[in-house]
């Protein structure tokens, strides 16, 4: 398989891990309606964009 192959199919158990993890990361997320700054470039400023 190609790299991309590996890594298309990697992402179910890639999304699996991430939400049973996610559950503990909980208070180190802001509280609803904190504000929070997001700095970045490129791809991680259109995701900052869209997260506002």
């Amino acid at each position: 398989m190609s790299h991309v192959e590996d890594e298309l199919t990697s992402q179910p158990e890639c999304w699996t891990r991430v939400a049973a993890d996610a559950a503990g990361h909980g208070p180190a997320l802001p509280a609803p309606g904190e504000r929070v700054a997001i700095v970045g470039c490129g791809t991680s400023y259109f995701m900052a964009q869209a997260a506002a």
